[in-house]
């Protein structure tokens, strides 16, 4: 994980896992690709996907109420991004196009993505966290949850 931010996260449920990935997909978004790797794709996706409507759906009546036109503009912005977003939990045969990729560690040492951010919500041997990182940009960021 050569120049890569690390950020270690510990997390009292499953709930809240998904809740983070979600809220964290949101600041970063812009800044490009976002990997997260599990041991059961379709489960979390779909979970993912419910909080980010769920988030979608809480931004807009927070544009609707706030007063302040700076963060309205902010939130504005942030919410076309949300809309555009895209996920999947399908094995990538080149590259995907998708903004989120959903995976296995199985498949993402197969395919050393490149990516912007990582999330590795299941248990990985540094060497296999390494191998996954390899084709990231020194800026990207690797979130491992606890």
């Amino acid at each position: 994980m050569y120049h890569l931010s690390t950020e270690h996260i510990i997390l009292k449920s499953k709930s809240s896992l998904v809740d983070n990935i979600a809220h964290h997909i949101r600041e970063y978004q812009i800044y490009g690709r976002v990997v997260v790797i599990t041991d059961s794709p379709p489960n979390l996706l779909a979970e993912i996907k419910e909080a980010w409507y769920d988030l979608k759906r809480e931004m807009r009546r927070e544009i609707t109420h706030t007063k302040d036109s700076e963060h309205k503009s902010r939130l504005v912005n942030q919410l076309m991004y949300m809309q555009h977003c895209t996920f999947t939990d399908k094995p990538p045969i080149e590259e995907t196009y998708e903004q989120v990729q959903v995976t296995t560690t199985q498949e993402v040492l197969r395919w050393a993505p490149t990516c912007q951010t990582m999330y590795v919500t299941c248990p990985m041997k540094p060497d296999e966290i390494h191998r996954a990182t390899a084709w990231m940009p020194p800026y990207g960021l690797v979130v491992l949850y606890e």
